[in-house]
């Protein structure tokens, strides 16, 4: 419903960007998989510990700022960070700190340089990030490289294929709903399927938020 706001004009053809919500199920599979001692609802602001010119870490933290101050573990994973993308070279080689040695951190290291052998996997599983610690289980990450290395939920742009003319205070879209099946015979859904046919409500509240230290 666009109601009589001016700002949501539009024709025939024009893009209307969704933010869509992650899948509740592959959440709770990151969160059972993740090192957090503090409570998943509760919400948390993330500080990251400074370098000076050399490099070295100073004892200085600065907080992170990309979350509402009311944004708990849960939230962000289901609402703002990308969860279903393959990880990157460059993530997987960050993830080898937390990693016990043997054939799974080698693996990693492999993976980690970015060669054939990295597109080679990612093609064959294109594993979402709870698939990618199931496959790797000796990872211990902390929750607070997710809150601070995990890239943002990108909007998705649909064509609008209603007309204002017609459809006086609505916007309707055309959606593709799309199911795959990679190379291991894994069933996926894209973000859309997660979303499709919901609406999500959100009000702020006042809340008492938890500092997590952060320092890779």
């Amino acid at each position: 419903k666009t109601g009589d706001e001016s700002a949501l004009n539009y024709l025939p053809g024009d893009h209307l960007g969704v933010c869509p919500s992650n899948n509740p199920e592959q959440v709770d599979a990151i969160l059972k998989s993740v090192v957090s001692n503090v409570d998943v609802d509760t919400p948390l602001v993330v500080e990251t510990k400074q370098r000076d010119e050399a490099g070295q870490p100073v004892d200085i933290w600065i907080e992170e700022q990309r979350f509402p101050d009311w944004c708990s573990i849960r939230y962000a994973l289901t609402h703002y960070l990308d969860i279903t993308s393959p990880p990157t070279p460059q993530m997987i080689a960050l993830m080898l700190k937390q990693a016990s040695p043997g054939e799974e951190k080698e693996r990693l290291e492999i993976l980690a340089k970015g060669s054939s052998d990295y597109e080679d996997w990612k093609y064959e599983k294109f594993p979402t990030l709870a698939e990618f610690f199931d496959e790797f289980k000796s990872l211990e990450v902390p929750v607070s490289f997710l809150f601070t290395q995990l890239p943002i939920l990108q909007p998705r742009f649909y064509s609008i294929s209603s007309c204002p003319k017609l459809n006086p205070g609505e916007v309707h879209l055309t959606v593709a709903v799309v199911t795959y099946t990679t190379h291991e015979t894994h069933n996926g859904n894209s973000l859309e399927e997660a979303w499709r046919g919901k609406s999500n409500s959100c009000s702020r509240q006042h809340w008492t938020r938890k500092v997590l230290k952060n320092f890779i």
